[in-house]
């Protein structure tokens, strides 16, 4: 199953990439944040690792997240795995539209064996909420 969502953010990319991919600010724009902690910070051979607790539709979810592709500021991938029964992979890209434009587009795939349970509109609605959220947050700064 999967789910892509997007949202422009009136700020230049590289300042839409520093905020979304601050660590320390998530608490202040991301829905439900709970704690992020990183676990390895990645070095040659292995990739960077965090364990992230949220609360999401009524849920609270504890995934660890490895980040398996990093290409910022254009985009990166993290891989969120729940302990076997649902793995979800988010492609991040940030699009420069103009100088104080910038598009970002998630694109969200999920699999496993929990996925039969999901509901698509309610994960594309949750995912478009966050988006939001971060644009209120980044065009305030």
């Amino acid at each position: 199953m999967q789910t892509m969502n997007q949202i422009e953010v009136a700020l230049p990319q590289e300042k839409v990439v520093e905020l979304y991919t601050c660590h320390d600010l998530l608490p202040a724009w991301s829905p439900g944040f709970v704690s992020l902690e990183v676990l390895h910070e990645g070095t040659p051979g292995r990739l960077p690792t965090f364990r992230q607790r949220y609360t999401a539709m009524g849920r609270d979810i504890e995934e660890i997240l490895t980040l398996v592709e990093n290409d910022l500021p254009s985009g990166f991938v993290v891989v969120a795995e729940n302990g076997g029964t649902l793995t979800r992979e988010s492609r991040v890209t940030f699009e420069r539209l103009a100088d104080r434009a910038t598009q970002i587009k998630v694109l969200n795939t999920y699999s496993g064996e929990w996925v039969v349970h999901l509901v698509q509109e309610d994960l594309h609605s949750y995912t478009q909420q966050f988006l939001e959220s971060f644009r209120v947050f980044a065009e305030s700064k």
